[in-house]
């Protein structure tokens, strides 16, 4: 079995492959790996270039984004993570791990079972392990954070977006958390 690539996006950025921190040196490279490990599926190369060159005088966005993909490539421990197919880009997402991705992940499952418990219930120990668990992957508070990202206004946006939409689902987890350790008499628990 091949060793995954971890891709940290849940505050400052982190990168590995076999313990070893991965830095891909150029910025474009970065902001194109962080859109496909968020998204996890195809993205249409006309989406990244909207995302990384609105601007239509720039030069030729497609050509720019193939000499990045192929970087991009290179610059993976294993070039065959980064899968381009017609017109679309995708990372191998069976050969990553994306704490953003299993955030996604725990909240689906957990949000409709917080929602049937009233405030004063205490919640089962699996539910509160797999909350903390969640949670615990957050490294800060922002997500995608630690790059200077001023040159990709619509990337910019769409991380910004993400964020608010991400930390929303956080506060509800950390909600849900703190009614539970209310209800079961553990306030001091609900501080932590």
């Amino acid at each position: 079995m091949r060793t995954p690539l971890e891709i940290h996006l849940l505050g400052p950025v982190e990168i590995t492959h076999k313990n070893q921190p991965l830095n891909i040196r150029r910025r474009i490279e970065r902001v194109i790996l962080y859109i496909l490990a968020v998204e996890h599926q195809p993205v249409t190369r006309t989406k990244l270039i909207d995302i990384l060159w609105p601007e239509a005088g720039q030069g030729d966005p497609r050509a720019a984004l193939r000499t990045a993909l192929s970087r991009l490539r290179n610059e993976l421990p294993e070039p065959d993570l980064l899968i381009t197919e017609l017109d679309h880009a995708r990372l191998d997402i069976d050969r990553c791990e994306i704490d953003l991705l299993r955030f996604r992940n725990f909240y689906q499952s957990l949000q409709n079972i917080l929602t049937a418990y009233q405030e004063n219930q205490t919640l089962p120990t699996q539910i509160v392990q797999q909350i903390i668990e969640a949670l615990n992957l957050w490294r800060g508070n922002d997500i995608i954070d630690g790059d200077n990202f001023s040159n990709y206004s619509r990337f910019e946006s769409w991380r910004l977006s993400l964020n608010r939409e991400l930390g929303q689902q956080r506060k509800f987890l950390m909600e849900k958390l703190i009614q539970h350790y209310q209800a079961a008499g553990c306030p001091e628990l609900a501080l932590e």
